[in-house]
């Protein structure tokens, strides 16, 4: 670890971790551990962003040591305590933070990021039951550096073209499934390999993409061979980059000299020479480590035409999941669309998907019709509801007119139009009531309905 990096107090912070693990007898010094190095530093950037969100620092002190005693072992351990695998993420997270935010120190603030991006340990629960957040904790540092430095903070140029799949996992925007086991095993083999180590995704490019994705996932959450453990996987978004004409190969050479150094999934074999041919000279020269993907024929004409990079890939055929493995997958994606739509997803709207898929789009591949049909079928039940709505809204106008108007007639001795203007105010209130009642009703809930509805409408 480059403690040279570290600001005064985050080193201070770290020797108080190390204690804190000495006076509980552990033989490691862990995340909580650094969680309560950076609560014994008064005054630091990350005791004044707790403070900001509402923390009482000592109570939240006094029960983290409290759990950290009940837990201690009777013994001091052999020897000093060392870093555990978590804790060492952190340290990992927090310099990331530091470089993202353009700063050549880490601060106590970048730690406490750290830890709340490793959501599997004890401080960061603890942290989420004091309310305290990645995303809230990260706008607050943000703030309180604009105020507190007279200045405003610039994110770095990659945040604008490079997204971070590991990170999205970690938020739970992908969610690991269980197949496809085969395909990432010849991945790991590929990217442990030391010749032609770059890894040639060959399917459906969809296809390909969510499988990109798992292998996010199971980064995130460390269930890769040791010596990918720690890196993330990050996609550059070519269009934007070639759009904010900032220089291709600028950036692919400031993404190669992360630590650890990132796995890029630079998209389809197009768009390594589509833009630029900057994209292609890096991975010649083996500057980035990439997935890429293609069909068998898009790499026919890519190897023809670029021979050189085409031989620094290996070929990992991803095959397209079969029914049972593509309930599976809509079924850990549910609550990604439940959130996203604001609605409930019933088993059989997953189950219609699935069936139509399979039935009526049989030459498409079917996990991702499947996928498509779901999302479309939520985003109908969000629609169904405001034109309802919006028409109760209509009527209720309607009615109010044609009432007003019959007293007007009424008054005016009109009484004949007064009751053929009452007559339609009845038969208007009828409608009504009609609306109404099926409002409550209305598809909250994503039903297989709501699916065939869709099924209908669109082509895939």
């Amino acid at each position: 670890m480059l403690w040279e990096r570290y600001a005064e107090r985050s080193r201070k912070v770290m020797l108080h971790a190390e204690d804190w693990a000495i006076r509980l007898r552990s033989p490691y010094i862990s995340s909580e551990h650094i969680l309560l190095g950076l609560l014994e530093e008064e005054d630091t950037l990350a005791v004044q962003i707790l403070e900001r969100l509402g923390v009482n620092i000592h109570q939240l002190k006094a029960e983290l040591e409290s759990q950290l005693r009940a837990q201690a072992p009777a013994h001091p351990p052999v020897g000093s305590p060392t870093l555990t695998s978590p804790a060492k993420q952190v340290l990992i997270r927090a310099a990331d933070e530091a470089r993202a935010m353009n700063d050549s120190h880490i601060d106590t603030a970048h730690l406490l990021l750290g830890l709340l991006r490793e959501r599997q340990g004890l401080a960061a629960k603890i942290l989420a039951k004091y309310n305290v957040h990645f995303k809230d904790a990260r706008q607050c540092f943000l703030k309180v550096r604009e105020t507190g430095m007279g200045r405003q903070v610039q994110p770095s140029p990659l945040s604008t073209v490079v997204e971070d799949w590991t990170q999205k996992a970690r938020e739970g925007e992908f969610s690991p499934v269980r197949f496809w086991q085969q395909e990432r095993t010849l991945l790991y083999l590929t990217l442990l390999r030391r010749e032609q180590r770059n890894a040639l995704l060959l399917g459906n490019f969809e296809t390909t993409i969510l499988f990109a994705q798992q292998i996010a996932c199971d980064l995130a959450s460390q269930s890769v061979p040791e010596p990918l453990q720690g890196r993330r996987l990050l996609q550059i978004d070519w269009g934007n980059l070639y759009l904010k004409q900032q220089r291709i190969r600028t950036v692919c050479l400031e993404v190669a000299s992360l630590s650890p150094p990132p796995l890029i999934f630079v998209g389809t074999v197009d768009d390594l020479w589509g833009w630029s041919d900057a994209p292609l000279l890096v991975v010649q020269h083996g500057h980035i480590h990439c997935l890429t993907a293609a069909t068998d024929e898009q790499w026919s004409v890519f190897a023809s035409r670029y021979p050189a990079v085409a031989a620094t890939f290996s070929a990992v055929p991803i095959f397209e999941p079969d029914e049972s493995q593509a309930r599976e997958w809509l079924q850990a994606h549910r609550k990604a669309y439940e959130a996203f739509h604001g609605v409930t997803i019933d088993d059989s709207a997953i189950t219609a998907a699935l069936h139509i898929a399979k039935e009526q789009f049989s030459n498409r591949p079917l996990l991702t019709t499947a996928k498509k049909l779901l999302d479309m079928a939520c985003a109908y039940c969000r629609v169904q509801k405001p034109s309802l709505t919006q028409e109760i809204t209509n009527l209720q106008c309607e009615l109010e007119a044609l009432r007003e108007e019959a007293q007007q007639a009424a008054q005016a001795g009109e009484q004949q139009r007064s009751q053929e203007l009452q007559h339609q105010a009845e038969e208007l209130q009828k409608r009504l009531e009609a609306l109404l009642e099926q409002l409550p009703s209305l598809p909250s809930t994503v039903t297989e309905e709501a699916v065939h509805s869709v099924a209908g409408m669109v082509k895939l």
